[in-house]
């Protein structure tokens, strides 16, 4: 782990202030204010949006990298 985690923490923080395309796949169940989804890459991502945009795909703005998620805000959904 002490190898990987630099690794993994580098590679997310060259998304932060991109927007990606993000599979919004329910409430987040350690903050019901985010929303949780995947990107097409597989990493999981955490964002501000309205429930109603769980199932579809949404376009969001990361803001913040974490070890093993990204933190973001929801552009739209398409």
């Amino acid at each position: 782990m002490e190898t990987i985690n630099p690794i993994l923490f580098e590679n997310n923080k060259s998304y932060v202030g991109k927007t990606l395309k993000v599979l919004a796949e329910g409430v987040n169940t350690q903050n019901n204010e985010l929303i949780s989804g995947r990107t097409e890459y597989n990493t999981i991502v955490h964002f501000k949006a309205d429930e109603e945009v769980i199932g579809s795909i949404v376009d969001v703005l990361i803001t913040d990298n974490k070890t093993f998620y990204l933190m973001g805000d929801a552009i739209s959904n398409i």
